[in-house]
């Protein structure tokens, strides 16, 4: 009888135990509530367009923005004006000033990926505001791809 009675015992402790880690650990349902980035796709093609068209940020949670090519020409994310924390970029892109960059840089982010590539930045918006993204590659833009980052 015994052998049982520490058996009982340890899986109430066991129990007790999963219920404290539980309520210590938050509410993992909203995004980025672990310090962890939120992940966006988004694909731009040859048909000049971005998919979504729309992205909706929220203020001061990290996001982490996979652009995905899936044409055979190079394209690039760029927005110009936009306040926000760097959390930098990586992937196979293209030498035309690939990466994130803020302040006295020309754009607040660009993000140039080659044909099918992905390439991806991590950033944490810092105001809200409506933020145009569109493709620097001459004549996309004008061609309508381009984009809105709502941040709310």
């Amino acid at each position: 009888m015994g052998k049982l009675r520490r058996v009982v015992v340890l899986a109430a402790i066991l129990a007790v135990a999963g219920i404290a880690a539980a309520a210590c650990g938050g509410d993992d349902s909203s995004p980025g509530s672990s310090g962890e980035a939120r992940e966006i796709r988004l694909r731009a093609s040859d048909d000049l367009r971005f998919e979504p068209s729309e992205i909706r940020l929220k203020l001061g949670e990290p996001v982490r923005l996979v652009m995905e090519n899936m044409g055979l020409n190079v394209h690039d994310l760029t927005v110009d004006e936009m306040p926000m924390m760097d959390g930098g970029s990586s992937g196979p892109s293209h030498d035309m000033g690939a990466g994130m960059s803020m302040g006295s840089n020309e754009y607040a982010m660009h993000l140039a990926v080659e044909s099918h590539r992905d390439g991806m930045m991590e950033f944490t918006p810092t105001e809200r505001g409506t933020y145009t993204y569109y493709c620097s590659v001459e004549g996309h833009r004008d061609d309508g791809m381009q984009g809105r980052m709502i941040v709310e």
